[in-house]
This record gives structure tokens, sequence and C-alpha cells, in this order.
């Protein structure tokens, strides 16, 4: 799919701009009504990351998956997405759900004040279906505002 290898280009600006915390694409698989693979994704903490100009000082521990620049784990953004499955069935979740509906979903994790365990994250989660897959977006902050300018743009 041509259009998927822009994809995260495209929605870099989203995460630069310190609005979301990370992006991923997701494409449909070989049997659309089956599963969704991972494409690609962008990583907010990318943008934090100083070069490093000495070899010996380059980290050799693990790597964020977001390989358009690379960078050490080292934010909850790249600690979240090391935990993503390169492939997730429709059958059952909200990946599914969205996929079928072919309606996008915004939700809220957690509360501003409330306690919550360290591993689970706090914030908006954003899918948006899109020809051929879906489109997540997360954000640590509770992202209200954005909603009806984000689904416009990418209809």
């Amino acid at each position: 799919m041509r259009g998927f290898d822009g994809a995260v280009k495209w929605l870099r600006p989203f995460v630069d701009g310190k609005g979301w915390d990370f992006c991923v694409v997701w494409k449909l698989g070989d049997d659309p009504s089956r599963f969704v693979e991972w494409k690609d994704c962008c990583c907010g903490a990318c943008f934090n990351v100083k070069e490093e100009k000495d070899e010996l000082q380059k980290p050799l521990g693990p790597f964020c998956r977001d390989v358009h620049f690379q960078h050490p784990i080292r934010s909850k953004a790249c600690e979240a997405l090391s935990r993503f499955p390169f492939v997730i069935s429709l059958y059952a979740g909200i990946h599914g759900e969205v996929a079928m509906s072919n309606q996008p979903t915004w939700i809220n994790y957690g509360s501003d004040s409330g306690s919550h365990s360290s591993h689970e994250m706090t914030g908006t989660r954003v899918l948006i279906p899109v020809f051929g897959g879906l489109i997540e977006l997360f954000a640590s902050k509770h992202a209200r505002s954005f909603a009806f300018s984000l689904t416009i743009t990418l209809q």
C-alpha cells in the first residue's frame, strides 16, 4: 500500500507539536476482516534527542520503535510503543470496533487527579479509520479540544 509509506511523515507534525505523544499506523492484513498489522510509528521523544557525536557514547540498550529517528527508550511514549504487538486481531477490542464501524473513536483513560498503577497510561487515545487501515494517536494529557478539528482534517 503506497499510501501508508508517507503516513507517518504526514502525521509527524501532530507529535512534533507536542499535542500527541505518539502515533501508530496500522494496515489491514491480507484478510481485512481478521487483523491489522503494525506499519509504522512516530514517537514524541525523538524530538528531544540530541545527536551524539561520539560513537562510544551511543547507547547499546533497546531502541524505540520509531525507526525514522532511532533513539533509546527514554520516555513513557517509547515504553508504550514497545508494548504494542505487531499484529492485533479485529475480533475483539477497540481496534476491531473502529475498523468494522468505520467511525473514529476518542477515549480518555484514567483521571488527572485519581491514582493509577505505574503500568496504566493516563491520557487520550484516538483511533481513526482510513482507507486500508487505522491511525492511532495517544496523548498523556487529556485532549478534548482537538476532537472536532482532527476528525475533519483526516477525512
